[in-house]
């Protein structure tokens, strides 16, 4: 009984890639398009991408079993930044990726990691 138990509660951890589905509540193309205050498509030509593109490959993290994570994606790209490395580590639902030693802490929950990379931009990632 004591190993269903704790077989059932046991701790998943992030393995694979993950893209954001929400930002503040909103798909990506409609945060952008409220953000900037345009249409879909002066955003997308703005921003030099589709929408299926932003909404897939805003920004991905992409979790390895060693604690190893790249992080990439449009925003990245956009940044000037490519791909960055780094580690993360979980501990209950929190989860802190640290990269160039600056951590961040993010909340890995019913296969879904919640957090905030940027002060006012709560994003929802999901696997891909």
């Amino acid at each position: 009984m004591v190993v269903c138990v704790l077989t059932a509660c046991g701790s998943k951890t992030p393995s694979g890639t993950y893209v954001v589905k929400t930002i503040n509540g909103k798909s990506p193309i409609d945060y952008f398009t409220e953000s900037f205050g345009g249409d879909k498509d002066t955003v997308l030509s703005m921003l030099g991408v589709d929408e299926k593109e932003l909404n897939s490959n805003l920004m991905t993290m992409t979790f390895k079993k060693d604690g190893k994570v790249t992080v990439g994606g449009l925003m990245m790209t956009m940044e000037g930044e490519g791909e960055a490395e780094g580690t993360w580590k979980l501990d209950g639902t929190k989860l802190t990726i640290t990269i160039d030693d600056e951590p961040a802490d993010f909340k890995f929950e019913k296969g879904k990691i919640i957090g905030s990379p940027d002060e006012g931009m709560e994003m929802v990632f999901a696997k891909k």
